[in-house]
């Protein structure tokens, strides 16, 4: 889930019926933003200072993509060497996107428009990784050990997001996947809103 903290709407992916939803911040509407061409939706962020929702996809055609917050003007950023992409988040002050993949085991960034992709880090350190945020010069993400939630203890690892170096576990919990900050240095101030 990803809430707007311009509007207080919030947006929720479900992956059961293969749709992205849109609240208000009360819950009592909430209408379809998508449900075409999504076959498993997992992550999603949000820039309300651009008015572009960025989600996850990993069916049929795994897929990191990018909307209106209306859900019009739908891109397709990355089709390509991607199997499992699950979570997602954003440097709204540099409008780049990182994505972690839950089966090649890496994290990978690239700007709003899908260009200049590189992976950040990879390997057996991050295998399965599922949730992923991002504070300051940090990506924080969640992994299972053994790759099943069900069963195995969830790590949150921190890694510096501009060279991959400082590396560490900060702690283990019991089976959890999602993993966001919640800071003002997160939700920058609307000057100019692009909705």
């Amino acid at each position: 889930m990803a809430i707007d903290w311009l509007t207080g709407n919030f947006y929720f992916e479900d992956n059961v019926d293969d749709r992205i939803f849109v609240c208000n911040a009360d819950g009592q509407t909430c209408v379809t933003l998508l449900d075409q061409e999504l076959y498993n939706p997992k992550g999603i962020a949000l820039d309300p200072l651009m008015g572009k929702v960025f989600f996850t996809d990993y069916g049929q055609t795994p897929k990191v993509e990018r909307c209106d917050m209306d859900g019009q003007n739908r891109t397709k950023l990355v089709e390509s060497k991607i199997v499992f992409p699950h979570g997602i988040t954003l440097d709204l002050v540099n409008r780049l996107v990182y994505w972690a993949d839950a089966y090649l085991d890496y994290i990978e960034v690239m700007d709003y428009e899908g260009k200049n992709r590189h992976t950040i880090i990879q390997g057996l350190l991050i295998e399965h990784l599922y949730g992923l945020t991002m504070f300051e010069n940090y990506l924080y993400a969640t992994n299972s050990d053994e790759g099943n939630l069900n069963h195995a203890k969830t790590s949150v690892i921190r890694v510096n997001r501009f060279n991959s170096s400082d590396f560490t576990v900060v702690t283990r919990v019991d089976r959890s996947a999602a993993l966001h900050v919640y800071h003002q240095r997160r939700q920058p101030p609307a000057r100019h809103v692009y909705h």
